[in-house]
Parts: C-alpha cells; structure tokens; sequence
C-alpha cells in the first residue's frame, strides 16, 4: 500500500469538507482510469494546483496526502505501512490501476 489506514481516516474528515460536494467515489473511478500507468504524482500535483475551486493550493500538504489517501481507500487501494508522501518523491514511484 502506498498510505497508512491512519493517514486515510484523517483524510476523511477534510474530503467532506472539501471535495465530496463536487466529487463522489465514481468522479475518481473515472479520473482514474484516464490515467492508469501514470503515477499518482501526477493527480497529486493537479489537484494541488486546482482544488478546491474557491481556493487552489491553500491546503497544506500533508492534508492534501491526507484527503489523497482517502480517495485510495474509496477506490478499494489496499493500504500499508508507509504513507503517502509527495515531498520524498514517493508518488512518482506508485502507478494507477484501474479501479
């Protein structure tokens, strides 16, 4: 797994607040499967530059890995040891699959 089950539950809270109003579980299905064999790095650094709508990039980033990890465990990502981490270049290494 690329995110901790910790990392995702506190992610939970800021995808209500943020993101489930305008993306619900099947918004990702789809925006993942535009982008299978890219890595992650790639959505983290969209989303980081465009969500939320009102105020781009105004969150900081371990909450944006928070909310990101989220997303995973919505679309069934198993999670594991290590969380998720754009700073360290982790991102660049985790692909997307098709959900």
């Amino acid at each position: 797994g690329a995110y901790t089950a910790e990392q995702a539950k506190a992610g939970e809270p800021l995808y209500a607040q943020h993101c489930q109003s305008c993306h619900n579980r099947e918004f990702y299905v789809q925006s993942f499967r535009n982008r299978v064999n890219q890595p992650v790095a790639f959505m983290f650094e969209e989303i980081l530059g465009t969500m939320p709508m009102n105020a781009p990039g105004f969150l900081p980033d371990h909450e944006y890995e928070a909310i990101f990890a989220y997303v995973l465990q919505l679309l069934d990502f198993p999670a594991g040891d290590t969380e998720l981490s754009y700073a360290d270049g982790m991102m660049f290494d985790v692909r997307i699959v098709a959900p």
